[in-house]
């Protein structure tokens, strides 16, 4: 059973954690676009109609959730075996 907890608790901190990390990133694109490439090393296409679209990549986004599941299951499995 404290598996099964830790498991979804890992999933629910990811959840969170992914939601915000994305939310600061889009907010870090949109304020500054130069800082942005540095950081994420983005690439921007232009359309013809004036819009474009990004290709952001995955694995910081991938490493960051696996990390809070990690230390969350971590956590909370630890915290679990000391009650008993």
């Amino acid at each position: 059973m404290k598996y099964l907890r830790s498991f979804w608790g890992g999933v629910a901190a990811s959840a969170l954690t992914l939601i915000v990390f994305l939310v600061l990133t889009q907010a870090v694109m949109v304020r500054s676009p130069e800082m942005a490439e540095r950081i994420f090393r983005l690439r921007w296409y232009q359309l013809d109609w004036g819009y474009f679209y990004l290709e952001f990549p995955l694995w910081p986004t991938v490493i960051v959730a696996l990390l809070a599941f990690a230390i969350t299951f971590g956590w909370m499995l630890r915290r679990g075996a000391a009650r008993t």
